[in-house]
């Protein structure tokens, strides 16, 4: 994965690239219960988030911005119980505080808040759903999504990705290179 990464933003016309383990505007794939170790609540109050397992420069990619502390980096290879909260989810998990430094279980796990990212419209067009999202090192999924941010139009990005990714692994399979735009109108 580093070295793909690392192969697509060399790649002429890449501003950014990065990895996610769902596709954008794919419904709610992954949902899960939200829990304050400190704030123990009925499970029928427990607010739910979609995850997302991303590598840094995922929000840069998809222009959501991070509107509290930081986004992830390469620190999260070592210490990856850091997580990023939505600005939906922090107000549902920490309605009038700040979540900053806050601990939250999900799937048994406990992380910290290290940022809050603006509210997106990820998993449809209609609404923004609270997401938290980890990093991608956390627990790599077996589904795989490269995202890039690129000027150039797809029919000459395409043969360029799928070249770049064959050099590292040839037997690799790539199923699909589409825009975003097709994504939102399919």
């Amino acid at each position: 994965m580093d070295r793909a990464l690392a192969r697509l933003r060399s790649t002429p016309g890449i501003e950014v690239a990065a990895i996610t383990d769902n596709m954008p505007l794919t419904g709610e794939n992954v949902v899960y219960s939200v829990y304050r170790p400190d704030n123990p609540l009925p499970e029928s109050a427990v607010p739910t988030a979609n995850l997302r397992n991303i590598t840094p420069d995922y929000f840069a990619a998809m222009q959501i911005q991070i509107v509290a502390g930081e986004s992830f980096g390469e620190k999260e290879r070592q210490h990856p119980e850091d997580a990023i909260v939505s600005e939906k989810l922090a107000r549902a998990v920490w309605p009038g505080d700040d979540p900053l430094g806050r601990r939250l279980k999900i799937n048994g796990r406990i992380y910290t808040v290290a940022g809050v990212a603006a509210d997106a419209r990820i998993v449809d067009l209609k609404q923004s759903v609270p997401v938290i999202y980890l990093p991608y090192w956390h627990d790599p999924s077996p589904n795989l999504f490269f995202l890039v941010r690129s000027s150039l139009p797809l029919a000459t990005l395409g043969p360029s990705l799928r070249s770049g990714l064959w050099d590292i692994d040839p037997e690799v399979a790539i199923p699909n290179i589409k825009s975003l735009d097709s994504q939102v109108s399919e």
